[in-house]
């Protein structure tokens, strides 16, 4: 049975038309059946001057700075990246022995007030 109870939750993301509920637990015992990781992470490809690109995974806390981190803009010349995630990402090995990861969200959630197009345009 695939049902989350949650009581006296003061975590934003759990009260939040039950976003953390479901994307998350839910996803995670799904994703585990299916033979993925379902993880809170941030998903980011940055491409160096010379075109080699690598992404990266990260996990942190909550209200640390995860999403400003995933849609950073590079100040070294030459640099770029890609916010492929900033909250959930899955993440399993292919046939051939790479880590794939996807969001498979729509957007960037935030609910920090600070987190926003005014703050971070990207």
């Amino acid at each position: 049975d695939r049902k989350i109870m949650s009581f006296g939750s003061g975590y934003g993301g759990n009260s939040l038309l039950g976003k953390k509920c479901f994307a998350l637990r839910i996803a995670s015992v799904i994703a585990r059946d299916e033979g993925w990781l379902a993880e809170h992470m941030l998903i980011l490809g940055i491409t160096n001057p010379e075109g080699k690109k690598k992404y990266i995974a990260a996990a942190f806390p909550s209200c640390c700075g995860k999403t400003n981190l995933a849609m950073m803009t590079p100040s070294l010349p030459g640099w770029k990246d890609e916010c492929v995630g900033d909250d959930i990402a899955r993440m399993r090995y292919d046939d051939e022995g790479y880590l794939r990861g996807i969001n498979h969200e729509t957007g960037v959630f935030g609910v920090a007030p600070v987190a926003s197009h005014k703050t971070n345009p990207n």
